[in-house]
């Protein structure tokens, strides 16, 4: 009986969190969308220009390192944002999920398998600027995740 007494409390806990957290976000959305002259927020524009530019980190850094996790996410949340009739809260929550899972991949490959993937180049360094240039793209991609979901939800 305490276990659910107690998961309860979490619950409601983590709800209180999240309504003020999003009232918060919420008076802070307005202020700058009225100093930059709407009269509302534009949340659709704001995220589908996000979600845009997630796909084309996520294409570009595919030359090197295989990324079809971000991939994923992005595709699934464009279909959810084009047809919002489909998605339920916890399915959205599931994609954001999803998109936390591919932050930590891209740690992970950064940290460990990149210095893996360059003891065993077969290709005789013939690609090196474009393993650069994917490098880079993939550090600038888990940058851009990890600045908008704490604004975006994703």
């Amino acid at each position: 009986m305490d276990d659910i007494e107690e998961q309860e409390n979490i619950k409601t806990d983590l709800q209180q969190f999240e309504k003020g957290q999003e009232q918060q976000l919420d008076a802070l959305a307005k202020s700058l969308s009225r100093q930059a002259g709407y009269s509302i927020v534009p949340w659709s524009g704001l995220f589908k220009f996000l979600l845009a530019g997630q796909l084309v980190l996520s294409c570009l850094s595919c030359y090197y390192k295989p990324d079809f996790l971000t991939l994923t996410a992005v595709c699934i949340c464009t279909f959810y944002v084009n047809i919002p009739e489909l998605c339920a809260r916890a399915r959205f929550r599931s994609i954001v999920g999803l998109v936390f899972l591919s932050i930590l991949y891209d740690v992970i490959w950064i940290l460990f398998l990149t210095r893996y993937a360059e003891e065993n180049d077969g290709e005789g360094n013939m690609e090196v600027k474009v393993k650069k240039f994917s490098l880079n793209i993939t550090y600038l991609s888990l940058v851009w995740r990890v600045s908008y979901p704490k604004d975006c939800s994703l």
